[in-house]
């Protein structure tokens, strides 16, 4: 009743997957706010009655009545606002390896010594690049300062401005924006350079980010900012600026299939940046290896393993201390079944960065296909040590335990893993739990704690009323008690679910 490669695998899988696309392609559709967010109201001639969060798609014959209707909410002077932003945004132009153009983007100046803001996928494979501000002026990209260290796709660049020319900035404000607070966006959408796009905050939301670059698994939640004004390509990276002219974020992605799903990156995280000291160059080889296992990831949702592997060893060949790659590739040989080179995988994951502990539990899971059940013990303590609350754990350690008849232990270590709550919750889900009563309930049965076996089991059924297991492990604890007709029952039961099991029981009742 050990959680099997079934079991764990396909729940792992989905979580590293769960998520991986989202700056790329966007969740969570909602309909537009009311008239109360921020909308712009007005009524044509027809009578009709339109809202609208771009003052820009109201009629002019109707734009003194959005004055007189929504005084409170009139048209602001976005002139005077984009003549503020503008000079801190610049075009990004990078070049390949060979000097030839390779891609353009956004950005927009942070700080009076020219540091500028964009996506850090906006550099990905770039070797060399410069900015063009507004008024025309081109610098060089000196360096990469800071990088994103998870999903959030937020790059810091070292301009080489001469001493003698001044650059405008953006300050940023830290909190997040609320629904309905009207914003601007000024980038470079498809090469026209410098547009500017009024539209409002159409939500925050929230979602279980698993980074497409590091591969690293957080379990904090992480926000984006939800947007109507447009982002087209090579408007990544630009400011989204209140009415302010603070930075509430960066735009990231849009759904090119909806319409008016945008989305930016609080801005919060900009001083969440891992400083660092490396040319574009340099840096080209990191991030080509983390695309590698972002490409990696991919194969492992549709299956392909072993493809995968290939690419989680590409990128371990330009990254050699890349501890996720290692951890992906014993997951893909886990889920293939071969435990063997699954566990040397954990192993070299865990060299890397010993406070893996994803590494730990599933070098522990490998043990125990392999029935090394003391080494799966070992591994699952190092999961406990750094990481308490993993309730999942506790369980497996339980199993392993059990494996071995450590009967009071397997006991303790179960209800421990189902005792554990974050939140007021079980982080466990209902699959995880169910297991977890079987484990418990066979224990019990084997330290002849009947009554305790019946509770657990009936645990399970309620969780998964068709499992012959629970079913079968209920029967014997009901017939270790003397009651053959609950035990008949389960064997009634039993009959329709799995006829072999059946007989199992039966034979048991009347032995």
């Amino acid at each position: 009743m050990i959680t099997k490669s079934e079991e764990g695998g396909k729940k792992m899988k989905q979580k590293i997957a769960n998520y991986i696309l989202i700056l790329f392609m966007g969740v969570f559709l909602q309909s537009y706010q009311n008239a109360d967010s921020g909308l712009y109201k007005y009524v044509d001639k027809n009578g009709v009655v339109h809202f609208t969060d771009q003052l820009s798609q109201v009629p002019e014959e109707y734009q003194n009545q959005i004055k007189q209707t929504n005084p409170e909410k009139g048209p602001l002077d976005y002139k005077e606002l984009v003549k503020k932003v503008e000079p801190a945004v610049v075009y990004i132009e990078t070049c390949d390896k060979e000097k030839q153009f390779f891609h353009q983007c956004s950005g927009f100046f942070i700080s009076s010594n020219g540091d500028v803001i964009t996506n850090r996928h906006c550099l990905e494979d770039a070797y060399s690049g410069i900015i063009k501000t507004s008024d025309g002026k081109i610098y060089p990209i000196k360096q990469i300062v800071g990088v994103s260290q998870k999903g959030e796709d937020i790059i810091r660049i070292s301009v080489d401005i001469p001493p003698s020319d001044k650059v405008k900035y953006l300050s940023f404000n830290p909190s997040l924006p609320e629904k309905g607070e009207r914003i601007l966006v000024i980038g470079n959408p498809l090469g026209l350079e410098f547009t500017a796009s009024e539209g409002m905050v159409s939500g925050i939301r929230v979602s279980d980010i698993r980074d497409p670059y590091t591969c690293t698994f957080s379990e904090e939640e992480d926000k984006l900012i939800q947007i109507s004004a447009p982002i087209s390509h090579g408007s990544s990276g630009s400011p989204v600026v209140n009415l302010k002219g603070e930075v509430l974020g960066v735009a990231v992605s849009s759904i090119e299939e909806g319409q008016n799903l945008n989305f930016a990156v609080p801005s919060y995280y900009i001083n969440k940046l891992q400083p660092v000291n490396k040319s574009l160059s340099e840096l080209a080889g990191i991030i080509s290896a983390e695309q590698s296992c972002y490409d990696g990831l991919q194969d492992i949702d549709h299956g392909k393993y072993e493809d995968a592997i290939k690419k989680f060893n590409s990128a371990i060949d330009s990254k050699p201390d890349y501890a996720e790659a290692y951890f992906l590739i014993g997951f893909c040989y886990y889920s293939l079944g071969n435990y063997k080179k699954a566990a040397e995988a954990y192993k070299n994951a865990i060299r890397i960065n010993p406070e893996l502990y994803v590494g730990h539990s599933y070098l522990g899971l490998a043990y125990v296909e392999l029935d090394q059940f003391d080494n799966a013990i070992k591994a699952f303590n190092n999961t406990i040590r750094i990481k308490p609350d993993y309730a999942k754990a506790y369980i497996w350690s339980g199993a392993a335990h059990l494996m071995l008849k450590k009967y009071k232990e397997s006991k303790d270590l179960v209800e421990k893993g189902i005792s554990i709550k974050i939140n007021g919750k079980s982080p466990l889900s209902d699959d995880d739990l169910q297991g977890a009563y079987l484990l418990l309930g066979e224990a019990n049965l084997n330290l002849s704690n009947y009554q305790e076996a019946v509770s657990a089991y009936k645990q399970a059924i309620k969780l998964n009323p068709k499992d012959p297991y629970a079913h079968l492990g209920l029967g014997k604890a009901y017939i270790s008690l003397g009651d053959v007709k609950s035990a008949l029952a389960e064997y009634k039961i039993l009959e329709e679910l799995d006829k072999n099991k059946a007989e199992e029981l039966f034979k048991q009742i009347y032995k």
